[in-house]
């Protein structure tokens, strides 16, 4: 068994091994494994360089080797041992791991004023450099309240991105007249649209979300992302569950904390590499969320706080 030390580990990671007894592997990749408890926790260990989460705890491996997948698979179990958690053929030391706080400072972000005038630029990166089947191909029509034409009978990915198209329109128009209710029903229409470990509807609800924390009183956000949350989380799967849920509550991974801050002091390279780092998660993952972020930011200013 590798042991190998945790160098940070999210607060609600932390609550979740003290709370559950016993662990398991619901998905390995090389940088990334999602744990799963008996109720709906998740905890993601991840390597340094696909960077600390709202529930993770990032894990130093040895130099060279091939990732998680050389000691984990799906469906091995574990157990949080004295300061340290054993799971398949890993035990990770947690004693050592520094605390990370995954709240951007949102409050910090709206005091500047300084993000109505990055959006577009955000737009024009997602435009060039998302990868094809993402949300962002259906950007300009949700920016210009229009409707994609209908797909061919069968093109089952645009067929998707049309149905998301017109709920994330729908979620536009209840959160600008402050109608909860009909916001909640469009986010149950994107909830659990697209396929992957995280959907693309899923992803475009957490972005969203984060632009409500952008954009809104922290109460005000944190009532209608709770709204979205009750809606679409039981619609969808575990893994979209918890970042919903961390998005929720305004926690949000790291390249995120890095966009806030370079907009925050009006840095351009510094939006730029942070807009491409976000999009780079995950294949299509990161170019939907931020996608919803540029929907929901752009059409919702201050008046969101309405809600």
């Amino acid at each position: 068994m590798l042991t190998a030390r945790a160098r940070l580990a999210a607060p609600a990671a932390r609550r979740a091994l003290e709370q559950a007894s016993t662990w398991t592997v619901l998905q390995v990749h090389a940088e990334a494994c999602n744990l799963g408890d008996e109720s709906d926790q998740v905890v993601a260990l991840v390597t340094p360089a696909a960077g600390a989460g709202p529930f993770s705890i990032v894990v130093e491996l040895p130099q060279g080797s091939s990732g998680f997948t050389a000691y984990l698979a799906a469906g091995d179990s574990g157990e949080p041992r004295a300061g340290s958690l054993e799971v398949g053929g890993l035990s990770v030391r947690l004693a050592e791991a520094e605390t990370w706080q995954p709240r951007p400072t949102w409050e910090a972000l709206r005091a500047s004023g300084n993000l109505p005038r990055w959006l577009a630029e955000l737009a024009t990166l997602l435009a060039s450099q998302a990868p094809p089947g993402s949300l962002a191909d259906g950007l300009d029509a949700m920016l210009g309240d229009r409707v994609l034409e209908s797909a061919e009978q069968g093109d089952l990915g645009r067929m998707a991105l049309a149905r998301a198209v017109e709920a994330g329109g729908k979620l536009v128009r209840g959160l600008a007249a402050a109608d909860l209710t009909a916001a909640g029903a469009a986010a149950g229409e994107l909830a659990g649209l697209g396929a992957g470990l995280t959907p693309a509807g899923d992803d475009f609800l957490v972005g969203g979300m984060l632009a409500l924390w952008s954009s809104a009183d922290s109460s005000e956000a944190r009532r209608a992302c709770q709204t979205l949350l009750d809606v679409a989380g039981p619609k969808t799967n575990r893994l979209s569950r918890a970042w919903m849920r961390a998005a929720a509550e305004g926690e949000a991974a790291e390249a995120w904390h890095g966009l806030v801050r370079a907009v925050i002091r009006g840095e351009a390279t510094a939006v730029r590499r942070a807009g491409q780092q976000i999009i780079r998660q995950g294949h299509t993952s990161g170019a939907d969320a931020l996608t919803g972020y540029v929907v929901i930011a752009s059409k919702n200013g201050p008046e969101v706080g309405a809600v």
